[in-house]
């Protein structure tokens, strides 16, 4: 990410111990494309919409900036990457 590079992943919805997902109810994919000054990751959400994340199991765990970024910590962002064989995609422009 600090490269200039991109991350689409794989997250989970709910699973056991949730009741849904940070991301998704049901598990979706997310775009990481970089990292803010404090380590937050800064994501886009193909399926945010507006009060999405106000829900008590999101609201403390994002911040929205700009109306659609949504910055995350690293340890939230973990708990949800879906552990397939191939959780995440990386990419860089040439």
């Amino acid at each position: 990410l600090r490269s200039g590079g991109t991350v689409v992943c794989h997250v989970h919805g709910a699973r056991e111990g949730h009741s849904l997902g940070l991301f998704s109810s049901s598990g979706h994919y997310i775009n990481i494309i970089g990292c803010e000054a404090d380590g937050r990751f800064v994501i886009l959400d193909p399926s945010h919409t507006p009060g999405k994340y106000d829900i008590p199991e999101r609201k403390d765990k994002v911040e929205i900036k700009y109306n659609h970024l949504v910055l995350c910590e690293e340890k939230y962002l973990l708990e949800e990457i879906h552990q397939t064989m191939t959780p995440y995609h990386l990419f860089w422009r040439k």
